[in-house]
């Protein structure tokens, strides 16, 4: 029996690769056993809708996630059918590419801001609107900082142990959920902050 891998799209946002593996009409043939799940929640801006979908390379593998589905629901309300249809509209791809563009630039407007306070994530953000941040070299507890930052600075991040429990407490959550302006002026905050003792 072949091995299959379960690929989780659903929590890849707008910036970076929803689109992608969307334009890819050979991604099924390409992923060979990949079961790919995706949704509307992120890209499309349709949080709590609980839309999505499932694409299958096998018929057998699908016909057997049809039956899951049809035991787990009835049907996705007609509002939401009606809405996943409309975010495929040529209009609204324009919206979201725009909005996929913007989230890029605020990322890197982050990034660029953390780089200069020597602060930089473990890993590149790919699919969400935030950037994880280890906080060793300011010393001191994820708590301590966000409330000194929120305090001092006026800038609002979040703990890490709001997020988990493994090292929680050297990391903070940067989201970028603003424009790029606002985020360069929070990062010279904190700059000014951090220099200033």
């Amino acid at each position: 029996m072949p091995s299959w891998t379960l690929a989780p799209r659903v929590a890849e946002i707008a910036p970076f690769h929803v689109m992608e593996l969307l334009r890819r009409a050979h991604a099924l043939e390409r992923a060979g056993h990949d079961v790919i799940l995706m949704g509307f929640s992120k890209y499309f801006g349709m949080t709590g809708w609980r839309l999505g979908w499932l694409l299958c390379p096998d018929a057998e593998i699908a016909r057997e996630a049809e039956k899951l589905a049809q035991h787990l629901y009835i049907a996705p309300s007609t509002v939401a059918q009606h809405a996943a249809l409309a975010a495929f509209s040529p209009e609204t791809l324009a919206i979201l590419e725009a909005r996929r563009q913007a989230f890029a630039e605020r990322r890197e407007t982050l990034l660029e801001g953390l780089a200069a306070l020597h602060l930089t994530p473990p890993a590149r953000p790919q699919g969400a609107f935030y950037a994880y941040v280890d906080i060793t070299p300011l010393g001191g507890d994820a708590d301590t900082w966000a409330h000194r930052f929120l305090e001092t600075a006026f800038v609002a991040v979040t703990p890490g142990r709001d997020f988990g429990e493994h090292d929680a407490n050297r990391y903070l959550r940067f989201a970028y959920t603003t424009d790029a302006e606002r985020i360069a002026e929070a990062c010279a905050r904190l700059c000014r902050l951090l220099t200033a003792g």
